[in-house]
């Protein structure tokens, strides 16, 4: 063999080595960012609830939980609910590496309230629930999406919540018609 050739074969086997480095530290994914993914996922499944639009869940949910979460949305817009919500708490007590996904496993604490659409009025009482999930993560277009997720305890539903702050907005149509606080 010739000494360019030589040169140029380990120049090749070190790029072939580092691109594989890069891909595997490419699916790692540390609690930090998990937490940051799980929580922006959250806060657009948050505002999808509050105004019934799954839109919202595009760039941060694979298609196939998109489609879950819109079924539970238009189950709610039929009754004239819109659902408020808050993550008071997440804890991220585990990531772990899956073939092609990751899994993020959390301790999280919400505040749930019912809005009734056509007058505003919330109905019924505040909501403390207490989950554990995991989160199945995979990478699209270069960013983690969250594929699935799903309770790996029975919920704790119902614990009693303080005051709902009514900061949110007029129903839809009924901006310029005022409310009472």
């Amino acid at each position: 063999m010739k000494n360019g050739e030589e040169t140029r074969l380990v120049v090749s086997a070190c790029l072939v080595v580092l691109l594989g480095l890069t891909l595997v530290a490419c699916q790692r994914l540390d609690k930090s960012t998990a937490r940051e993914v799980v929580t922006a996922y959250n806060g657009k499944v948050i505002q999808a609830f509050k105004e019934g639009d799954a839109g919202y869940l595009r760039g941060v949910a694979a298609t196939g939980q998109a489609e879950r979460m819109e079924k539970l949305i238009k189950a709610r817009l039929q009754r004239d609910l819109a659902l408020e919500s808050r993550l008071e708490d997440l804890e991220v007590v585990g990531v772990q590496k899956g073939r092609g996904s990751v899994a993020v496993r959390t301790k999280e604490r919400w505040c749930y309230c019912d809005r009734q659409l056509s007058t505003g009025e919330l109905v019924g009482r505040p909501s403390e629930d207490v989950y554990e999930k995991v989160y199945i993560l995979k990478r699209r277009g270069g960013a983690w999406i969250v594929e699935k997720v799903r309770f790996t305890a029975p919920p704790k539903f119902g614990e009693k919540a303080g005051p709902w702050e009514d900061d949110s907005p007029a129903p839809r149509g009924q901006e310029s018609q005022g409310r009472s606080s």
